[in-house]
């Protein structure tokens, strides 16, 4: 899998912070707080194929929990996603997966 390097990276606290910003509910955990633990949380097909990619760098990303979805990963500077899930109006299975990455402008 080919990733996207950014060349104007963010710092992790400023990553948190658009997330927090979105919802306070957002919480940040290791990975195994996040896959080890006695609670599962869901994360989408497209965010798992981007972790399971960085192998052994995932085990020491941070990842951004909302309402039992981990919605992001920050990997380090260069590489941080987050995943916005469209639903349809109807409320049946998601429409689509936008993965996003922030950086300094």
């Amino acid at each position: 899998m080919q990733h996207l390097e950014l060349t104007s990276p963010v710092p992790l606290e400023t990553w948190q912070a658009v997330l927090r910003g979105t919802d306070s509910a957002t919480i940040f955990q290791a990975y195994a707080q996040t896959f080890q633990g006695s609670r599962q949380f869901n994360i989408t097909i497209e965010l798992q194929r981007i972790i399971d990619a960085f192998r052994d760098q995932s085990l020491t990303a941070i990842y951004s929990v909302r309402h039992g979805m981990i919605e992001g990963v920050w990997i380090d500077p260069l590489h941080n996603y987050i995943a916005t899930v469209f639903s349809k109006a109807t409320g049946n299975d998601d429409d689509a997966v936008l993965i996003n990455s922030l950086m300094n402008r």
